[in-house]
């Protein structure tokens, strides 16, 4: 029966890094199967999943599921260290908790002292994982996982505004290869219509906000000198480092701010 119990083994309260070396390949921990939740504290660190990199910012929390092709990293500064925490779960009912809420929210979601779900992390912090699982054990740490979850879920059903639904997924997804009528598409309005409403909304076009993210994400890239100028604009989802020059050349002659 033990086999189909949450059990929480490992953690840690608080880790402090501030080297760029500071780097983990999920598929070289072993073929024991677990999941960890990682919850930054301060500074930030960097999710690397499906070939895409995610920022890890204070209260919000990664999801890996070893073993996998994912991994984690510091990206910046040592006077800015990132300091987080982390559980790490065993057992069936944790991995497909996991893997669905994954799947429905992403690999980087918010988990915020202030929400239940951050209470219970909190508590399950304080507590001796006991060496062997029990029933209230596991309990506990399914108490956690689906209060969490069940955040996740209602948070997401709060977002359906479509301007809500736009701006999620160009912090989320701004990587890709998007398309000011792409996103319209997915919010369910003519590429027309959504580009007056997010104007008036916030007073700036959809395709100048999505340029200034990118441009916030490669600024922190570029100031951490971890990547090179073509790699920066790759994962910031410039085709090529000409074009994350020329935007940057934009924003400096216009005076169109970055943030």
């Amino acid at each position: 029966m033990e086999e189909y119990l949450i059990s929480m083994p490992f953690k840690k309260r608080q880790e402090k890094v501030s080297s760029q070396g500071y780097r983990w390949d999920n598929l070289q921990r072993g073929d024991t199967s677990f999941v960890i939740i990682q919850k930054s504290h301060s500074g930030r660190g960097t999710f690397f999943w499906r070939g895409r990199s995610y920022d890890v910012d204070p209260d919000h929390a990664f999801v890996a599921i070893v073993p996998e092709a994912s991994g984690y990293a510091f990206e910046g500064k040592p006077q800015t260290p990132w300091i987080f925490s982390w559980l790490n779960f065993y057992g069936s009912p944790a991995m497909e908790l996991a893997r669905t809420a994954r799947e429905a929210h992403g690999p980087v979601v918010p988990l915020s002292t202030q929400t239940p779900a951050g209470r219970l992390y909190a508590q399950l912090m304080a507590r001796r994982a006991p060496q062997k699982s029990s029933i209230e054990h596991a309990m506990e740490c399914y108490r956690f996982l689906a209060t969490w979850f069940d955040e996740l879920g209602r948070r997401s059903d709060a977002e359906d505004d479509p301007l809500a639904v736009a701006r999620r997924i160009m912090e989320s997804r701004f990587h890709e290869p998007l398309s000011m009528k792409g996103i319209a598409s997915e919010c369910g309005l003519t590429r027309e219509h959504f580009t007056r409403l997010f104007s008036q909304a916030l007073g700036v076009g959809p395709a100048a906000h999505l340029r200034a993210i990118r441009l916030r994400h490669a600024s922190r890239l570029l100031l951490a000198g971890a990547v090179t100028l073509k790699e920066t604009a790759l994962r910031c989802g410039f085709p090529s480092a000409t074009s994350l020059q020329q935007a940057r050349a934009q924003v400096k002659i216009t005076g169109i701010p970055e943030d």
